[in-house]
């Protein structure tokens, strides 16, 4: 029972770097000796040092380290990429016990960690609350495991269930569905993912700007659907943000856009290749109806997060339809937010 606690910490140490660890995992870590902590890290940012480093390193008496118990949320990596291995500098500060949350799905690890610290008479304790540890980073467990981005679909409808007004004399502006409160949550999970991602229609309609303006938060890579390149203006075309158009067309001679030219016959093919080559683990699509839809047809998403506002607006574009139970639900404000996970 006492690992189970330790190691909920380490998970609360862990969630702290949810913005700014991708393409890395989120991990905690805690080390204990006689049932008090004697240090605590996290992994701040990819390329720093992980959370074992930091936690090991905050030991005032190192010497401790040696009748301790390391609780880390998942396996120290065994590889070296922009930093040492964690498992070797367990091994050299000689920790005799080390309890794991998850696996890493990582084939550069995927074990070997957890391996070389039993090959070094480490006792490890291995799938202490696992199952929070998998909904924690199910983004990256998702990512190394089938190859393709985590795709979270999110829209706002009204009470009667429609997504926008009717535009009829072709006004171009974002109407406001849901309140303050969802907005700002809205702005916070585009701080959590990797890219953020809209088709042509809603770029020229909406004008958004996809940013975290709301949230103190990185914002994300901004990917536009716009087969024909028809967008030429308008607040995505601000270059300060890395914003990748994704067409059928040549690369015009002077563009605000990364762009790239789908030689495949279906967009999302072309999507799916430069987020597994970027490590993308997380794609939110805030739409328009056309590409929400799209991805609804293909089964091409593995959650939606729908706001559904107090207010009707009689009349307007119709919200795409989930043929999905809410696995639960929450009021913002004056908003209920449903969310769905697709199994399939």
């Amino acid at each position: 029972m006492l690992d189970e606690i330790w190691m909920k910490r380490a998970f609360e140490l862990a969630a702290l770097g949810r913005s700014t660890c991708s393409p890395n995992p989120m991990v905690g870590c805690v080390i204990v000796y006689e049932n008090k902590i004697i240090g605590e890290g996290w992994h701040q940012k990819a390329g720093m040092p992980h959370a074992e480093v930091n936690a090991i390193q905050s030991v005032e008496d190192k010497s401790l380290l040696k009748q301790s118990t390391l609780y880390v949320s998942l396996e120290p990596c065994s590889h070296y990429g922009r930093t040492s291995p964690c498992a070797d500098l367990i091994v050299q500060m000689q920790i005799p016990r080390v309890v794991v949350a998850n696996e890493d799905p990582n084939p550069k690890v995927s074990g070997n960690g957890i391996e070389w610290l039993r090959k070094n008479n480490i006792e490890v304790r291995t799938s202490v609350l696992s199952e929070v540890g998998e909904e924690l980073n199910r983004f990256f467990f998702h990512f190394h495991r089938h190859k393709k981005p985590y795709i979270i679909l999110k829209w706002a409808q009204s009470l009667d269930g429609f997504i926008d007004i009717l535009r009829l004399n072709q006004e171009r502006n974002s109407v406001a569905i849901s309140g303050t409160l969802s907005h700002i949550l809205s702005h916070k999970w585009r701080s959590e993912v990797d890219a953020i991602l809209v088709g042509a229609q809603t770029a020229h309609t909406d004008l958004p700007s996809l940013t975290t303006r709301l949230w103190e938060g990185k914002s994300p890579i901004r990917l536009l659907i716009d087969p024909s390149q028809r967008i030429t203006e308008g607040p995505l075309t601000d270059s300060s943000i890395r914003t990748v158009r994704f067409s059928f067309m040549p690369k015009p001679s002077h563009s605000p856009f990364e762009e790239i030219h789908c030689t495949k016959p279906h967009v999302w093919d072309c999507i799916l290749d430069m987020a597994r080559e970027n490590q993308w683990l997380s794609i939110l699509v805030e739409g328009g109806a056309n590409t929400i839809n799209r991805l609804l047809e293909m089964n091409l998403y593995n959650e939606a997060r729908v706001f559904t506002s107090s207010h009707e607006l009689k009349e307007g574009l119709a919200a795409p339809k989930l043929a999905l139970t809410p696995a639960f639900k929450e009021l913002i404000g004056n908003d209920t937010l449903n969310y769905y996970f697709n199994s399939k």
